[in-house]
């Protein structure tokens, strides 16, 4: 009787063991849970954050074109005034 008994306590006691290491896995396997949601929903953000530049980006591009044209037209413009300013200063130091 003695020796059932002493067989059903070790049993016992490899039967604690073995639900703390359960216990020991289920709370890793919580902790893991949470770091992935946290890391799921950051790159949620991260990505919603990349599809907002990418539409500033393709609306700049959209009036990129019309910019480099209106850019050229003021340099022109800004030439062709202070090539007038020059030649009235070189007609007037001619005239006198």
């Amino acid at each position: 009787m003695n020796a059932r008994v002493s067989v059903l306590e070790r049993e016992c006691e490899d039967f604690k063991s073995v639900v703390v290491e359960i216990r020991d896995a289920v709370q890793a396997l919580v902790r893991l849970e949470e770091r992935h949601n946290a890391t799921a929903s950051a790159i949620r953000r991260s990505f919603d954050a990349i599809e907002k530049h990418e539409k500033r980006i393709s609306d700049i591009e959209l009036f990129m074109p019309g910019l480099k044209e209106m850019r050229a037209l003021i340099v022109g413009g800004v030439c062709l005034v202070l090539s007038a300013v020059g030649a009235a200063i070189i007609a007037l130091v001619v005239v006198k």
